[in-house]
């Protein structure tokens, strides 16, 4: 009979997926918009994508981030710093992509004036 194994640190193992996903994002996205884009004369609408996407990824995966973290926080999964540190960063990201929401309203609710 074949049991299956239970996950140590359930939570925080997908917390920790969702956060290098969207850190290796983000630095794509800063990697083409310093380094390549001003030697690119061409095909922008590859780069602007390159950039748009990780930001686009923030905005999906960190409040799911945050729930994961949440619930590794409660379930008391490994270390307290290392589920402080997850916690925190997943949070600020959300802020993050919390503000870009609302400056992107507001600018198009100046457009539509």
């Amino acid at each position: 009979m074949n049991k299956l194994k239970p996950q140590k640190h359930k939570y925080l193992s997908k917390s920790v997926k969702i956060y290098k996903v969207y850190g290796i994002g983000l630095l794509v996205a800063i990697f083409t918009s310093i380094i390549i884009k001003p030697f690119v004369k061409e095909s922008y609408f590859i780069l602007d994508f390159l950039n748009g996407f990780p930001i686009l990824l923030i905005i999906l995966l960190a409040p799911i981030g945050v729930y994961y973290s949440w619930k590794s926080y409660k379930e008391k999964e490994s270390n307290s710093i290392t589920r402080l540190k997850y916690f925190l960063g997943h949070f600020i990201f959300c802020l993050l992509a919390f503000i870009l929401i609302l400056v992107i309203l507001s600018d198009l609710k100046d457009a539509f004036k």
